[in-house]
């Protein structure tokens, strides 16, 4: 008796799963062509979005992202270019890393490596007209690699992508080294490295929304109909929900895996760490020395700029940022012969009147609004590579 009435729970169970899952397959199946909003433009786009998704932990996204949303939000649309791929969704591969602002038949190459202050060229109109002008007057290319987040070891690994896969072998090279890089380094990617001979060869993904996002554009595009999709796309949600609540367990036990919040990123630029610094140090160095190495390349514009959190007028009382990247690169640019350091930590009072006025409204990451982006660091950039070509 007591035997049947165990049976009978594990049927019960069982039965009430089953039905739980058939729910879900009609529901992805009567809902199946409102998520094409989430889908990539293409297969193509999308298979190419997970290659280099796994090695370089991000790309950009479907669509030119967050930045362009909170342009239009703060600024005169005036500012902001509206124009060409800026507001649309990103319709040819290689965007996902890289886009031309301007091309020329000849193989000089500016390019222009960084987080998303270097990004910021796809939108802000002044300063993308400014680097446009640069390469019509020098007649090189000016190519735009910026990518949220991105930071030196992912700078590394995209030049050499861009490098073997696509053939882009830059004359200069800016690279922009942002004052969260030394969170982004430690705290994001340091753990996600993937090392062959001491070397870094990848930096692996964390979990987010872009495995769904593919295995939707996958699904969308098959020939199966959009009863079997719905079953393949419930049979993977279900992997991708065990997957993540494993991937919680082993974090509850395990305090070196954590989630990366951006409070966590501004915690090693408010605590001094000589360690921390140090490791840092040597990303910037591992970046410097492929570049400064590599024969094609003329010059290296490595710009610096502090956040308004290093000011005592940033408004917040709480906040107050210790630690300054620029000094840090400052200790190890004479390392590097084709070097020029653009550190605005030392110039940037003799620019501007009033700092306070210079930042993106409540923006956190403290990215400046176009006029000062174009005209402090664009014109900045411009007068190096004008006086050392």
């Amino acid at each position: 008796m007591k035997f049947l009435k165990i049976i009978t729970v594990i049927l019960s169970t069982l039965f009430s799963f089953f039905i739980i899952y058939l729910g879900l397959v009609f529901y992805n199946f009567s809902n199946f062509n409102d998520k094409q909003k989430k889908f990539f433009y293409n297969l193509e786009i999308s298979e190419f979005h997970k290659k280099y998704s796994l090695k370089l932990h991000h790309t950009r996204g479907d669509n030119w992202g967050t930045i362009y949303d909170l342009l239009i939000e703060n600024h005169n649309l005036n500012e902001v270019d509206l124009s060409d791929e800026s507001n649309k969704k990103i319709s040819k591969k290689h965007q996902l890393i890289f886009n031309y602002i301007y091309e020329t038949k000849t193989d000089d190459t500016i390019l222009f490596q960084g987080d998303s202050w270097i990004e910021q060229y796809n939108f802000y109109k002044k300063s993308k007209d400014s680097i446009k002008s640069l390469g019509i007057n020098t007649d090189m290319n000016i190519i735009n690699a910026g990518i949220s987040s991105f930071s030196p070891t992912l700078m590394k690994l995209q030049y050499k992508i861009l490098k073997e896969d696509f053939n882009i072998n830059p004359t200069i090279v800016v690279g922009m080294i942002d004052q969260t890089d030394i969170g982004d380094e430690i705290c994001r990617y340091k753990n996600n490295r993937v090392l062959k001979k001491n070397e870094v060869i990848a930096v692996k993904p964390a979990i987010h929304e872009f495995p769904i996002k593919w295995k939707l554009t996958e699904l969308y595009y098959s020939k199966k109909n959009n009863f079997f999709k719905s079953i393949s796309l419930t049979n993977f949600k279900f992997k991708q929900f065990t997957m993540k609540a494993k991937n919680k367990f082993y974090k509850f036990f395990d305090k070196n895996i954590k989630y990366c919040a951006y409070k966590d990123i501004q915690s090693y630029l408010i605590n001094s760490n000589n360690k921390n610094e140090k490791y840092f140090a040597n990303s910037v160095k591992d970046y410097l020395r492929m570049l400064n190495d590599d024969k094609t390349i003329k010059k290296i514009v490595l710009v610096t700029f502090p956040h308004k959190f290093h000011f005592k007028s940033n408004g917040l009382k709480n906040v107050k940022y210790n630690v300054n990247v620029s000094n840090i690169v400052e200790k190890i640019e004479n390392d590097f012969n084709k070097l020029i350091h653009i550190n605005f930590s030392k110039i940037l009072d003799s620019k501007v009147s009033n700092i306070n006025d210079i930042w993106l409204e409540n923006d956190i990451s403290s990215h400046l609004k176009p006029y000062y982006h174009d005209n402090l660091i664009t014109k900045e950039i411009i007068n190096k590579i004008k006086n050392t070509k």
